[in-house]
């Protein structure tokens, strides 16, 4: 008997046994397929169909693709048609065991590896592969989103309300990060904010330039204000160098004065100058010890108001740097309460838009896929096609990285 005939053969009879579970979708095999194999000979002596049982049974697709059968070794089987793969095995079988026409082989579909799905989802655990799905088909089988404590799909309303709350926290947020920033710069003498302080998006703009122009007219009130601190210290030291040098010239006229009287009390006692002259003497001696005496205390008065204006110099820089710092601590730890608010609400608004079904925005997808005995990560895969045995981890996206 022919080769070719032997072949038609092989083909009607495998129609005729082939059975087990329907294709689903294309015929083409996947890795972790479970295949059922049947081989049926037909024998023309005996007038009889033989059925192969020793091979028929179950066989599972590896990660790699390939697919052992018994007495015709590891064949290639993914991305092959069940009909293919069943001829090759005929073909081996002729070969392998010398027969004189080709077995009847039939290869089936007797089970796809489910794809199991965990997370953020209503009903998690195993949703049925189809050819073709991708994790939002699947989501949606697993009956979309849910979130523990969730209450439900919200209305219109309610979540508007929900995104209003949002902006009102982003703002003060935004807000409370500028005056941050701000009062860092008048701490470190900064001319501008830093360039980093600020997120895009909101009345970032606005924000920044109200806090710049706080900035500049702070740091010109504070100038001003040395300035005039240190105007009053240069008068005082100019009053204190004039007062020292009046000092000196009144102690050089006492001493000219002391001489002056000491030389009338000498005339006096010969009686060569009259009382009246040594009065003047002493008079004048007198009065330049007042005066000296006046200009010493003016001159520690003046010392006195100098040190003062040192107190309020010093007071103004590092009082101002302390007091700065002060704000610094309340404006960031006010800052990070609005911010975990602010991630708080953002989360339920994200819940939100999640169970209304947007789920790109939302969402982070990740697929876990066994590839040749390693496990292949894949990321932002809400659209990705996916193969039997998948595993899916649905997460609500970082608040954080919604800004």
């Amino acid at each position: 008997m022919s080769r070719d005939f032997g072949l038609a053969r092989a083909t009607a009879l495998a129609i005729a046994i082939a059975a087990g579970p329907v294709h689903a979708g294309p015929s083409d095999i996947l890795p972790s397929d479970q295949l059922r194999l049947r081989v049926m000979e037909w024998l023309p002596l005996e007038g009889e169909i033989k059925d192969w049982s020793a091979i028929a049974d179950a066989y599972t697709v590896a990660a790699d693709g390939t697919v052992t059968i018994p007495f015709v070794g590891t064949l290639p089987a993914a991305g092959r048609s069940t009909e293919a793969l069943a001829q090759e095995i005929s073909e081996a079988l002729f070969q392998r065991f010398a027969l004189p026409d080709l077995p009847a082989t039939a290869v089936s579909l007797n089970a796809r590896s489910p794809v199991m799905i965990t997370g953020e989802i209503r009903a998690p655990g195993d949703v049925p592969f189809e050819v073709g799905m991708t994790a939002r088909h699947a989501i949606a089988r697993a009956g979309g989103v849910g979130f523990a404590g969730a209450l439900g799909p919200r209305s219109p309303e309610e979540r508007l309300e929900a995104e209003t709350q949002l902006a009102i926290l982003r703002d003060r947020e935004d807000g409370l990060m500028l005056r941050a920033a701000r009062l860092r710069a008048e701490i470190s003498g900064a001319d501008q904010l830093e360039p980093e302080a600020m997120r895009a998006g909101g009345r970032g703009e606005t924000l920044r330039q109200q806090e710049e122009e706080l900035l500049r007219l702070h740091r010109d009130q504070n100038a001003r204000e040395i300035a005039l601190i240190d105007g009053r210290r240069d008068l005082l030291s100019n009053e204190i160098n004039a007062l020292e040098a009046k000092v000196q010239s009144l102690t050089h006229r006492m001493e000219l004065a002391a001489d002056q009287k000491q030389a009338m009390e000498s005339l006096a006692q010969r009686g060569l100058t009259v009382n009246a002259r040594l009065f003047d003497a002493e008079q004048m001696l007198a009065t330049l010890e007042t005066q000296l005496l006046d200009t010493q205390t003016a001159i520690l008065r003046a010392k006195q108001n100098l040190a003062t204006a040192e107190t309020d110099r010093l007071e103004r820089v590092e009082g101002r740097s302390a007091s700065l710092l002060v704000s610094l601590q309340e404006t960031e730890q006010s800052l990070a309460e609005t911010r975990n608010r602010r991630i708080a609400q953002q989360r339920s608004v994200m819940m939100m838009q999640a169970s209304a079904g947007d789920w790109s925005k939302t969402l982070e997808v990740t697929i876990r896929r066994m590839m040749a005995g390693d496990v292949e990560i894949l990321t932002d895969a809400l659209d990705t096609a996916l193969l039997p045995g998948d595993l899916l981890e649905v997460t609500l996206r970082n608040p954080e990285d919604q800004g």
